[in-house]
């Protein structure tokens, strides 16, 4: 909502990370047969982020993926993200460093910092917003993330009303993974499709 207010001014850049260890490789993450990867377990929400905040979608992707030796799934992942305006994204993921889940905001004017917006652990969740050199704190309370999501996917069925982020969102997050995907596995600047 404050970018969308435009509070920091158009977005130019965004920058996202997502990363945690994992070690043991019986761990669903880690499984090539059950289609394991840090891109799509966690920088799925890089990715969704990403386009949320340029409010448009990418036009081309660029990546580079360490594929575990004994794993063979992206076990470490970094994006880059072009967008039709000359508005660039980047983002890492993987399962090979300690925690880190964020993202920074970039306008114009200001920017957006949320340092614990994916899975916050149960704890309270705040962001800064920087408009030169000034610097606002805004804190939410400890609140219950699944919980919410199932009680508005509740609503959705029982009530009829849209959702949220519907099939199209999802669709749009798959396209840009798919090439994503593609730019890691042949080194290049992959165009990402449309629908």
């Amino acid at each position: 909502e404050i970018v969308r207010a435009g509070a920091i001014g158009e977005v130019q850049t965004v920058r996202s990370s997502f990363t945690f260890t994992v070690s043991d490789e019986r761990n669903v993450r880690l499984q090539a047969s059950l289609a394991g990867g840090s891109l799509m377990d966690v920088g799925c929400y890089c990715v969704s982020a990403i386009r949320h905040f340029m409010n448009a979608e990418p036009i081309e992707a660029q990546a580079s993926a360490v594929i575990g030796a004994r794993t063979q799934v992206d076990e470490a992942f970094t994006g880059i993200l072009r967008f039709a305006d000359e508005r660039l994204a980047v983002f890492d993921c993987g399962f090979r460093a300690a925690f880190s889940a964020g993202y920074d905001v970039m306008g114009v004017n200001g920017r957006v910092e949320a340092p614990h917006p994916f899975n916050p652990h149960g704890q309270a969740t705040t962001i800064f917003v920087q408009r030169g050199t000034e610097t606002e704190q805004i804190n939410f309370p400890v609140a219950p993330a699944f919980q919410f999501m199932a009680e508005h996917f509740a609503e959705c069925v029982l009530e009829g009303k849209p959702l949220r982020y519907g099939e199209a969102d999802s669709l749009n997050n798959m396209r840009t993974i798919d090439a994503l995907y593609r730019a890691a596995r042949r080194g290049r600047t992959e165009t990402v499709g449309r629908g």
